[in-house]
Order: structure tokens, then sequence, then C-alpha cells
């Protein structure tokens, strides 16, 4: 892929952008000795953008298409250095907030009761805080509604591992008696319950 400069001449009846990137892309081959192009014009008009897509023969521009559903803009928007960004800083915040309650409980055993209790509250919380405020980036970046069945369900699921390990895991840390130890065990199992669930909604995205 690479930036290609606007073509000279415009189709007929074709429109005018205030502000537009063009890019190139190789089409296929044709018998003849030069390869068609097909170019895109991304517009923001109206606060709304439009992917336009003109489909050209020898640099002449012969027809344009508006692809203005979220689905057919997905996969440029997505494709984006932005999204990727965020995307690595949900994954990142998502093992921060997950991976240390694997430790937990043979820390436990081994009377690291004051590690576990500040690792708690000065990594996973804050972790499991910034997964959501990464994963809200995203779905903005991405256009994704929220009345969206699996972003809703993601949204309850992480709420329900936030109070989880607020008002049932993190008392239990410092509580060395046999009831706070069970307690510990749920919240760990009902938190990584939480993370499949939440990888499941997020990867296939039922509803969307």
């Amino acid at each position: 892929m690479a930036i290609a400069s606007p073509p000279t001449t415009r189709a007929p009846n074709s429109p005018s952008f205030s502000s537009f990137t063009f890019l190139a892309l190789d089409g296929a081959p044709t018998p003849t000795t030069r390869q068609p192009t097909t170019r895109f014009a991304v517009s923001h008009l109206n606060n709304v953008t439009q992917f336009v897509f003109i489909f050209s023969e020898y640099d002449m521009p012969a027809s344009v298409t508006y692809l203005d559903n979220v689905q057919d803009m997905t996969a440029l928007i997505l494709d984006t250095s932005g999204y990727r960004i965020l995307g690595l800083l949900h994954i990142v915040s998502a093992m921060a907030a997950f991976g240390p309650l694997f430790l937990y409980t043979p820390l436990k055993k081994a009377g690291e009761t004051a590690t576990i209790a500040k690792l708690h509250l000065r990594l996973v919380m804050p972790a499991l805080v910034l997964m959501w405020v990464f994963g809200m980036g995203l779905a903005g970046i991405g256009e994704w509604k929220m009345s969206s069945p699996w972003l809703s369900a993601s949204i309850l699921i992480w709420l329900i591992a936030l109070a989880v390990n607020w008002f049932l895991v993190r008392p239990s840390l410092s509580d060395e008696s046999p009831s706070a130890t069970s307690k510990l065990a749920a919240g760990i199992g009902v938190t990584h319950l939480s993370l499949v669930v939440g990888l499941v909604l997020m990867i296939w995205k039922p509803g969307a």
C-alpha cells in the first residue's frame, strides 16, 4: 500500500471533498501493459466519515461507490495504529490484572500475606481499571455501539470481576482464618471464570 497523490481529473457527478486522503492499491493484472489502480478517499462531511472507493483504469476515475455503514468501514478503521496500540495496552493490562492471582494461594501458604496484599492493591486493581479504559477506547475507535450484546455483557463481566476482587479477594488476603481461605479461593475462581467468558465475548462478539 502506498500513498498516492489525488488524481487531476474527476469522474462526472463525483463529490468534491473539503479534506481527503487517497491511498492506492495495486489491482489485478490486465492484458494491457499497465495495471488499473483502486483508490479510496476518506472524507469528513457533516461529522460523518465516508469511505469512497474510486475505481480507475489508467489513473482515470470511472465510478464512485459510497460505503456508509459500519460493517464496510470496520476493516479500514481496525487497521489504524491507534487501534493497535490500544489493543496492545488492553491485553497487557488484562495480563497484569489476572496473572498475579495464580500466585496468591501458594504465596499465602508461604506466609507472604503482606506481599500479595500490596500486589493486589498496587497492580491488580489499577490494571483492572486500565483494562476498562483501554477497552472503551477500542470500542470508541471501532465505533461499536454500547447496546451491542457482546459489549454490554463484557462490561457486566468486568464489573463482576472488579467487585469480586475488591469486596471478596482483597479482604481475604490479610485474613488467616479458614473462612478467608475459602473466600479467597472462590474469588480467584470467579475472577478467572470472568476472564474466560470475557475472552469468548471479545473474540466471537455474539450479536455483533
